[in-house]
């Protein structure tokens, strides 16, 4: 068999641009996708919990933690959250409590807020402030309490009962 070997050559060069033509791209339209975000509003939630029950009633003389040399006994706590915060802001939170109260007796004490390491006594009307960082932001406090001087004073007089209640209102307000 002989095979021309100029003749070979044109063959494959056709046979190339052929199969390149099989293969050529043609542009048979374009497109555009758009992409759609959001930030949703910030949102703040703040809430306030009682731990300790009606149930649990603190023992005014034997606990040693509501004396007033205690660390106070633990009767709640407050947790404020913000999601999307868009600028910093300083809340401020309002304490108003009064004496634990029976009949015409009153016992006072003081309330302690913790952040967990130290606790900070907290005299009725005075206000704790915290800055709220940018984006996502939490922060918690305990609450406490213990007898003042005064007080313990008057739990050693008052008459017996499991009837001595107070109430501790909290307010968070924003410039």
């Amino acid at each position: 068999m002989y095979i021309d070997n100029d003749y070979s050559g044109d063959s494959i060069v056709v046979l190339l641009v052929a199969t390149g033509s099989l293969f050529a791209v043609t542009n048979v339209g374009t497109g555009s996708l758009n992409v759609y975000g959001k930030i949703i509003d910030g949102d703040v939630t703040f809430s306030v919990n009682q731990t300790l029950l009606s149930a649990n009633r603190i023992d005014l003389v034997d606990n040693d933690d509501i004396q007033p040399s205690g660390d106070g006994v633990e009767v709640g706590n407050w947790e404020f959250d913000s999601v999307n915060q868009g600028t910093a802001i300083t809340y401020t939170l309002t304490y108003t409590y009064g004496a634990l109260t029976e009949g015409t007796t009153d016992i006072e004490y003081k309330l302690l807020e913790s952040n967990g390491t130290t606790s900070t006594p907290i005299d009725s009307g005075s206000t704790s402030t915290f800055n709220a960082t940018t984006g996502n932001f939490n922060q918690t406090r305990t609450i406490l309490v213990r007898l003042t001087a005064a007080g313990a004073t008057e739990v050693a007089s008052a008459p017996a009962s499991s009837n001595y209640n107070s109430t501790i209102d909290l307010v968070l307000t924003a410039p």
